[in-house]
């Protein structure tokens, strides 16, 4: 019968590599997962913006907690760190575009002021 993996933590692959490295040693088994995107990330190859999570043997849950720290506060914040949020993702695009915008008129702005 399958083993049944469930979530144990999140973060960067670099993050996620190391904690792997960590389990592996203990005797854990774990794999490290994509959160699921729509299908343009999948078809065109692009990491997920979201990081990567950790999953671990429903059995051996307890033990890769306490090996790596996991407190139940963390996998209750949504799966996500807050650098990590879908919502802080997406303010941070729609500040920038803002920005972006913004700097524009103002160079139009100075642009049309040159030319009278």
């Amino acid at each position: 019968m399958a083993e049944n993996f469930v979530y144990l933590s999140h973060g960067s692959e670099a993050e996620c590599q190391l904690s792997q490295q960590r389990l592996q040693e203990a005797g854990i088994d774990c794999r490290i997962e994509d959160y699921e995107q729509n299908a343009y990330f999948g078809v065109y190859g692009a990491d997920s913006l979201l990081g990567k999570k950790i999953i671990v043997p429903e059995t051996r849950l307890a033990a890769a907690k306490e090996l790596l720290g996991v407190t139940d506060s963390e996998k209750d914040s949504f799966y996500f760190s807050k650098s990590q949020n879908p919502l802080h993702i997406v303010a941070r695009i729609l500040i920038a575009a803002f920005l972006i915008v913004f700097l524009g008129l103002l160079i139009f702005s100075f642009m049309q002021n040159l030319s009278h």
